[in-house]
């Protein structure tokens, strides 16, 4: 990879390649063609004016010029083949252009022609521009002389349309084989337009050109960061990524008539910041006679609906239809806003997520980490700290080798290892029964993480952390590894509140017993060993934060140290969520699965890297019983039998699991709610070095008297230099001095309980053919079908304009401490760049009026819901003991089942709820089907 660090592809000296070569020699034989051709048509047009033709002289006139035109395009395309891209596409546009009306003469006869017509003699290859008109043109201007030769009609088309398909595979494949030569030494792992949009991105975002003397590295030697994390990871590039990018290199041809990579940087840095950061929808507001006429249209579209869908209930493709053409009419209607809208979100989310990619491979360099005043935690002043496998070997199977064990019969089988997963292990093993667990991700030893941020996150997280609603405006992330989100989580442990649990007393009439609850919460906790973090080096923000808040409470109220499942050993190295490299915390990977797999009667098998696709199940009467779990390992497909499942994969992964399997009832995936989170950043005068010590170290769920809406919760937060620059505040010059304000920077977040207004439906593929009904039902609306597509994420999720109200009320109060706590400047992390200097500029600005929810940079790693528990079907897909409505043999854990959002840090809450169901229920049936 040394190349990558001296210079871009296309800036080498011109010396060609044998490839560009070809490409050259290429372009360079069909200008000439095209130049002979218009001679030719020219010399035709002189003739037949001679013989008084005037109109057959306006025809050739006409067509000598347009394959001039093109013939002028291919030199331009073969001038300089390194930059040759766009005008090979306009050119392989042009033909299509006339491939494409040639079909529609051929397809659906648009002209009425005659079985031949008689036309002045002309190479074969007439016409290269074969427009339907000119074919009609001929017709009537044509004149017979003794050098006339008759053509059919059908023969000019179809010659025609063979020559547009010849140019354009020809041009486009040697384009494309160029460019692969070109870059195979710089990126084999990324595209060239991959490639090219990386660096030009890098070159606005923290280069300027390489006119930024602080850039200690340049835009090349970021696209080589990046084209190295791709290369280690290269599932992380994933479809959606790759469809951000090449959206963000054709989006300004509307505005500058160029791709991305081609504009100078002056007009890449404008099209960014008037398109993409500073583009809104508040001018694009309907005029009111029109919006009145649109709402009484709306008006009678919802009245309708119910009688519609009463009457085609039965006819469920047509009902989808009507939803569709009359949601999409009604959109239509409002088109300007709904079109700007659509603009305003689809262009932030191409750029947060291509955005990432370049801090990524800027600030994942140790080069930068220098200029950023970031140490990373083995070369700080603190004791050598080696790191340690696990206690206890855990013991997984990672390869299809191991058929026999994996195709045996066992007792239960749980999908997922996580948090709730791995204790219903743990306690049904000790029952003497014989377990399997299906685990997605990858098996990673803790010893062998690396403390790099880009390397560990890449191997632990889901989506490269790049899961987003289909909206765009929620960065939802989840671990996917063995052990679940507890591995990469900050190991918080906060009892759920009593107001909470107030609400699910009433939703389940009791059914639950709240009194066994607290005794599993105990238990595990007991576990866990989870302890208050006193005796934990602490996020040395945290002192701010406390006097912040007695400043502003003068003592009414206090902040808390967390309780977490954190060794006092714990040497507070800031890298919770990349993993515990050295064994300090006590996760479902460290801890609970060893034990139960060493100390339980029964037996416990892992399988990593096995997908869990579908239950097969059959139907006894009005109940279903399932057979087995189909799964997919490598490029296999596996069936696990057992006489017991469990489903434990999470709030979303569990909702897909059993919208795949058609098992659940209506309600699955409905009343998706999330712990909300948004990040408030403020800078002091001193290096504090926030991230030398635990992550989150010191909380506050704010009290009646100090606010109308308590429901909130402020956390100290802060994060290794990739993470925290994708939240850090301000964007161009602004967020290059705040990251270089990196060490005197502290970051509190703000933690939201959502209403149950979110929603998870599955996207259809091949593996849920079945599912394209309810998720275009699901949609809507031409919008809504847009960003399910570009997005490609099965979360549909709107920030209530409650919710968002109480989350800004959590901002102010937030920068209210930091600023009390010392801080001279506070900032919100969302697209419009704001900078607080006081309590009353907050106050003042910080408002709903000033701020939309798709303004704020949103982010949760707690989805909760899906699959409520409730007595009734119709309202829950599991009932109190866990099971699913309608099904004999399968048991949903996990967040999922929360009939409300918990509000606080729910792992505590999800690991009680596992061993309350495998002690009270889960384990008395499976003993009694072995």
């Amino acid at each position: 990879m040394e190349s990558l660090i001296h210079m871009h592809p296309k800036e080498r000296p011109l010396v060609l390649l044998q490839a560009e070569i070809r490409l050259h020699l290429i372009l360079k034989t069909i200008g000439w063609f095209y130049v002979i051709i218009a001679i030719a048509y020219f010399l035709f047009g002189v003739i037949s004016g001679s013989m008084g033709n005037s109109a057959m002289i306006l025809l050739l006139a006409t067509l000598a010029t347009k394959v001039g035109l093109f013939a002028a395009l291919v030199f331009t395309a073969g001038g300089n083949v390194r930059h040759s891209r766009t005008a090979v596409l306009h050119l392989v546009l042009a033909h299509f252009v006339t491939f494409v009306i040639c079909l529609f003469y051929e397809v659906f006869k648009i002209l009425e022609l005659g079985d031949s017509v008689h036309i002045h003699f002309v190479p074969p290859v007439y016409p290269i521009v074969s427009l339907s008109f000119i074919t009609k043109l001929v017709q009537e201007c044509s004149v017979v002389t003794p050098g006339c030769v008759p053509f059919q009609a059908r023969t000019i088309l179809w010659g025609s349309v063979a020559i547009d398909v010849l140019v354009m595979v020809l041009v486009y494949y040697m384009q494309r084989r160029t460019e692969r030569v070109q870059y195979k030494s710089f990126s084999p792992y990324l595209a060239p337009i991959e490639y090219d949009v990386i660096y030009a991105f890098a070159e606005v975002l923290i280069t300027d050109g390489g006119m930024n003397d602080k850039a200690v590295i340049s835009a090349a030697d970021i696209a080589g960061n990046v084209h190295d994390y791709i290369r280690q990871f290269p599932d992380k590039m994933s479809r959606t990524l790759r469809i951000a990018v090449r959206l963000i290199e054709y989006f300004p041809f509307r505005y500058r008539g160029a791709s991305f990579s081609y504009l100078n940087l002056a007009d890449r840095r404008a099209v960014l910041k008037k398109y993409f950061i500073t583009a809104g929808v508040h001018s694009a507001t309907p005029k009111s006679r029109f919006y009145h006429g649109r709402a009484k249209l709306e008006r009678f579209f919802t009245d309708c609906d119910p009688r519609v869908a009463n009457g085609l209930q039965h006819f469920a493709m047509v009902l989808v239809l009507y939803r569709l053409i009359t949601q999409s009419f009604v959109w239509l209607l409002s088109a300007r806003s709904n079109l700007g809208e659509l603009r305003l979100r689809l262009g932030r989310a191409l750029i947060m997520a291509v955005k990432q990619l370049i801090y990524l491979g800027y600030y994942g360099d140790a080069r930068v980490h220098k200029m950023i005043h970031y140490t990373p935690f083995m070369e700080r002043a603190v004791p050598l700290v080696k790191p340690k496998p696990i206690a206890v070997a855990l013991r997984v199977i990672t390869a299809p080798g191991n058929f026999r064990e994996i195709s045996a019969d066992y007792d239960v089988a749980i999908i997922g290892t996580g948090a709730a997963a791995a204790i219903i292990a743990h306690e049904l093993v000790a029952y003497g029964l014989n377990v399997i667990m299906i685990e997605r991700g990858r098996f990673i030893q803790p010893f062998s993480l690396t403390n790099e941020e880009a390397s560990d996150s890449g191997a632990l997280y889901a989506e490269a952390a790049l899961q987003t609603s289909r909206n765009i405006e929620l960065q939802v992330t989840q671990g996917r590894c063995v052990g679940g989100s507890t591995v990469v989580n900050n190991a918080i442990c906060i009892d759920p509140p009593a107001d909470v649990l107030d609400v699910w007393k009433q939703k389940l009439n009791g059914k639950l017993d709240f009194g066994e609850l607290c005794n599993s919460m105990d238990a595990v906790k007991h576990l866990l060993q989870v302890t208050k973090q006193d005796k934990t080096p602490l996020n040395p923000s945290g002192k701010l934060f406390e006097a912040g808040i007695q400043q502003l409470y003068q003592g009414r109220v206090a902040a808390s140290v967390v309780d977490a499942n954190i060794s006092e050993k714990c040497v507070g190295c800031g890298y919770c969520n990349l993993g515990c490299r050295f064994g300090f915390k006590l996760d479902m990977l460290a801890r609970v699965l060893p034990c139960a797999q060493a100390c339980g009667k029964g037996k416990l098998t892992i399988v990593a890297e096995c997908e869990a696709i579908r239950t097969k199940s059959v139907r006894s009467g009005a109940t279903n019983y399932v057979k087995n779990i189909e799964c997919r390992m490598g490029d296999q497909l596996i069936n696990i039998n057992a006489k017991t499942f469990v489903l434990s994969a999470g709030a979303i992964g569990s909702s897909v699991f059993l919208q795949r399997s058609l098992l659940g009832g209506p309600t699955v995936g409905k009343g998706l709610s999330f712990n909300v989170a948004a990040v408030m950043s403020g800078v002091v005068d001193n290096n504090i070095e926030s991230f030398a010590g635990l992550q989150m170290s010191h909380y506050l769920r704010v009290p009646q008297e100090a606010c109308k809406r308590p429901d909130f919760i402020l956390e100290t937060w802060y994060n290794p230099p990739i993470t925290q620059s994708a939240r850090m505040p301000g964007w161009f010059e602004d967020h290059r001095t705040n990251m270089q304000n990196y060490a005197k920077t502290m970051s509190v977040g703000v933690l939201v309980g959502t209403q149950n207004s979110g929603q998870v439906i599955h996207l259809p593929h091949r593996d849920s053919p079945r599912r394209i009904l309810p998720w275009l039902q699901t949609e809507g609306s031409l919008q809504g079908l847009l960003m399910s597509l570009i997005a490609q994420s099965d979360i549909l999720f709107d920030l209530a304009q409650n919710d968002f109200e109480r989350l800004l009320a959590g901002c102010r109060l937030a920068g209210e401490v930091m600023l009390a706590g010392g801080a001279k400047a506070v900032m919100l992390s969302s697209f419009p760049y704001e900078v607080f200097r006081s309590a009353a500029e907050l106050n003042d600005r910080l408002i709903p009026a000033m701020f939309e929810s798709s303004d704020l940079l949103l982010g949760s790693a707690h989805p909760q819901g899906g699959n409520a528990m409730s007595d009734d079907p119709k309202q829950g897909v599991v009932s109190a003991d866990f099971h699913v409505h309608n099904v004999d043999n399968l048991f949903v854990c996990d967040a999922s089942v929360f009939p409300t959002s918990v509000g606080v840090n729910p792992q505590i809450t999800v690991m009680a709820l596992a061993h309350y169901a495998a002690n009270k229920h889960i384990a008395p049936f499976a003993l009694k089907r072995r």
